[in-house]
């Protein structure tokens, strides 16, 4: 429950008196803290705290604006930041957070019985067509369920037809330097680079021999289960 601040300006500076207490004594616990803009985004398991942060000279106020409850999450990797906004998803659907209201953008167009939710779906975006892409199980090598794809421009959901072609373990996506969308496998088949209806993956390997997976929407709109727009 308790946020702890730096100093205004010294940043490795924390002191332990200096804290932001956010519902106390709730019995919930904060999973993932993020922020666009001058709002900060706390997600404990059950609910999300927004709170607004004012800068002032050699001075920070917070105050909790608004809490939304049911849109907590359980895993920090069921979180993502875009340049639209804040994403993420639970049990209930996949929402946006665009500075100023929260969205639910699986409403009407996802049926839950279809969702079919796990704590080991992983969340990322692509910036480069604006898409949100969810991969169904991060924690299971053999998982053969459909994953999802989320065009945020067209507003519109796509569901892949066959799993994401890399049989390991993997770990959560994040985006490299130049804004690609990756994630890394542990003890990975050799895959060849292959395209799932709107997904395309490829393989790259590093310097130090580390094997690095990029995903990337190849259409900037949603396409069908046989891959045409």
């Amino acid at each position: 429950d308790r946020i702890i601040r730096c100093v205004v300006g010294m940043p490795d500076v924390m002191p332990e008196t200096n804290f932001l207490e956010i519902a106390p004594n709730d019995g919930d616990s904060i999973v993932k803290m993020t922020s666009f803009g001058q709002k900060m985004l706390i997600f404990k398991k059950r609910a999300l705290y927004i709170v607004n942060v004012e800068f002032a000279e050699n001075e920070v106020r917070e105050s909790v604006e608004r809490k939304v409850d049911f849109h907590g999450v359980s895993r920090q990797y069921h979180v993502c930041e875009t340049d639209l906004g804040i994403a993420w998803m639970n049990k209930y659907g996949v929402y946006i957070y665009n500075g100023e209201e929260v969205s639910e953008i699986t409403s009407g167009k996802i049926d839950m019985t279809e969702w079919n939710w796990t704590n080991s779906k992983s969340i990322g975006y692509d910036p480069i067509h604006r898409t949100l892409i969810i991969m169904n199980n991060i924690n299971n090598s053999s998982d053969t369920s459909s994953s999802w794809i989320y065009y945020i421009i067209d507003n519109s959901w796509s569901k892949l037809s066959s799993k994401f072609p890399v049989s390991s373990l993997k770990s959560n996506f994040i985006n490299d330097q130049e804004g690609r969308l990756l994630l890394s496998a542990y003890n990975s088949t050799d895959v060849s680079p292959a395209n799932v209806n709107g997904v395309q993956f490829k393989k790259s390997i590093d310097d130090g021999g580390n094997m690095k997976y990029f995903i990337q929407t190849i259409s900037d709109s949603p396409v069908d289960s046989d891959g045409d727009t």
